[in-house]
This record gives C-alpha cells, structure tokens and sequence, in this order.
C-alpha cells in the first residue's frame, strides 16, 4: 500500500468551543476534533485547561509580567493570561503554521486581534533573543520533543529571577526527561501536585459531556513543574 497524504488542516473537522475556567470566566475556541499526527496543537487538551485555571487561580504571579506560553496549540494557556490577568504583554508561541492561524482565529474570538503571535522552533534557541519574565507551558514534553533544547530555551529566553511553570500530566514518566537537564547553578525547581476540585471540574457547559469527553481531568494527576532562574 502507498503512503497516505496528509489531510489540509483547514479540510479536516473543526468546531467551536467555549471552555469555562472558572465561574463566569470562558474562552471560546475553535479546534480540530478529528487529526493526524503533527496537528495536535490544534486540539483542546486537558493539561491546557487545567493551565488555564492555574492562570485563573492564581492571577497575582502575571501582574505586569511579560509572558511567552512556549507550544501554545489552540492558545488556550497564553488567552487566559490575556484575559484574566494584569499581565504587561502575553506572547503565544508554536511552530506549524496551521497551528498559528488557528492561534489567531482565537485571539480574535477572544478579543485579542492585536496579541503577539510568533512562530518559534526550540531547536534554533541559540539565535533566539527573545527575553521574558515568566515562561508557561502545558504539555510541552512528550514522546520525541526535543528535551535539550526545550530546556536551552527555557534557559536563555528568562530574565533573571524569571520563572517557567510548566503542566504535566503524570503520564508516561517524559517529564522526567526534562527533570534530568535541570542545572541546579541556574535555577531552582519544585514539582507540585494539583489537587484544588476546580481544576478537574467540567469545562463545558452540559457538565457530564465535558467531564465524558475531557475524562482526563479526573483519571489523572496533574502536576506544576516551576523553574525559577537564579
């Protein structure tokens, strides 16, 4: 049998979504319900929703802080720094191109046409010159990612002081790949379990549906990985 091509992403399945993240606080999101491998990001994922509602919960770490959400998919972590925080400046951030047009439409569902929206490849961190206050992240280690350079970039794109907060579901043990390149010289880490209900709480308005179809909200663990820079 031949190779099957790949589907254009605007050909395949899309729907929009509104994500509660809080009481009385949404985003609407427009993502692919159906997708080949390498259009992930234009899916909403439980880690992302669970990002948002740390943003949500804890508003005070953005307060005029310049954000840059690194592998932002539908942009669901970097939106709701936009939209919930007194953050200085929020960046998103992805790769493929589909995934950034997308990222787009939901700036613009969302209210932000103006919000910064860059096309970053973590491998090429040696000629980034991009410097930021906080770092965020969901789901960003998984099978194949290039750990090293995540890590590099982290590395360099902080300010001094700066913090990175990364979420990731207890899956699979990848995190620990990215544990392992830490430099103790350079930051200081902490590993923390979420376990506040209203981060597992349905995201969809018809609350068993969202809790069917976002069943990892509940079947897992997720966990706040924080590197703060020396």
């Amino acid at each position: 049998m031949g190779n099957k091509q790949k589907q254009p992403a605007q050909q395949m399945k899309s729907i929009d979504k509104r994500i509660i993240v809080a009481e009385g606080k949404y985003l609407d999101l427009n993502e692919l319900v159906t997708f080949q491998h390498g259009y992930d990001g234009l899916h909403i994922w439980e880690a992302g929703i669970v990002l948002a509602r740390y943003v949500v919960l804890n508003p005070e770490l953005f307060r005029q802080m310049e954000v840059l959400e690194l592998g932002s998919g539908v942009g669901i972590g970097a939106l709701a720094v936009l939209k919930f925080t007194a953050c200085k400046k929020c960046t998103l951030s992805d790769y493929n191109p589909s995934i950034l047009e997308n990222m787009r439409l939901n700036c613009n569902k969302n209210e932000f046409p103006n919000a910064e929206v860059l096309q970053l490849d973590w491998t090429r961190h040696q000629q980034s010159n991009l410097q930021y206050d906080l770092i965020i992240g969901s789901d960003v280690v998984y099978f194949g990612c290039p750990v090293r350079d995540l890590y590099l970039l982290i590395k360099k794109t902080l300010r001094p002081k700066g913090r990175a907060i990364i979420v990731i579901p207890d899956r699979k043990n990848y995190a620990q790949l990215f544990v392992r390149e830490i430099e103790e010289e350079f930051f200081t880490f902490s590993k923390v379990k979420l376990e506040d209900p209203r981060y597992f709480v349905s995201p969809l308005q018809d609350g068993p549906a969202g809790l069917k179809e976002y069943n990892l909200l509940t079947d897992i663990d997720f966990y706040v990985y924080s590197l703060t820079k020396k």
